[in-house]
């Protein structure tokens, strides 16, 4: 079954994206070299995954073993959030970022999108890509709990 051109526009944009935060993770992981550069490149290593898994969607439209409507994801938000990380990109490579803002920042973007349920299995979901937005899903929940955490000892090693 071919895709649509929204549904290859909304693949792309979405990868698009994970590939963006890992670059952004990319950065972060370069100027923290010591205590962080293993948390910072876990990530980058799971945005690549991410990346990965969202090609699964494509894979599964085109054997009729997922659709979704056009109107099914929020792209909207997507691109909005592009927009912040290419900027946060752009910041990181003109001079090292604090580790405290550099969490702060990748809290703020993998809550955006727990926050904005933008993962979230909805009932006309075919079994294959409600498997795939629940990876996705798990993913994101797990980096937003890692990272608040790391966010939360780095903080506190400050305030004491």
């Amino acid at each position: 079954m071919p895709i649509q051109p929204y549904q290859q526009a909304v693949i792309d944009l979405m990868i698009r994206h994970e590939n963006a935060m890992r670059d952004l993770y990319l950065l972060y992981s370069a100027q923290h070299k010591g205590r962080y550069w293993d948390f910072w490149h876990q990530l980058v290593k799971e945005e690549t995954s991410h990346a990965n898994t969202v090609k699964l969607i494509e894979v599964s439209l085109e054997q009729g073993k997922a659709d979704f409507r056009e109107d099914r994801f929020k792209t909207d938000l997507i691109e909005k959030s592009l927009s912040y990380i290419s900027g946060k990109i752009a910041e990181a490579q003109t001079g090292e970022v604090a580790i405290l803002r550099a969490l702060a920042t990748a809290l703020e973007i993998e809550n955006s999108f727990i926050e904005h349920e933008y993962f979230s299995v909805i009932d006309e979901d075919s079994e294959d890509l409600r498997f795939i937005l629940k990876l996705l899903q798990k993913g994101t929940n797990d980096h937003q709990e890692r990272v608040k955490s790391a966010w939360e000892a780095e903080n506190k090693s400050i305030t004491t």
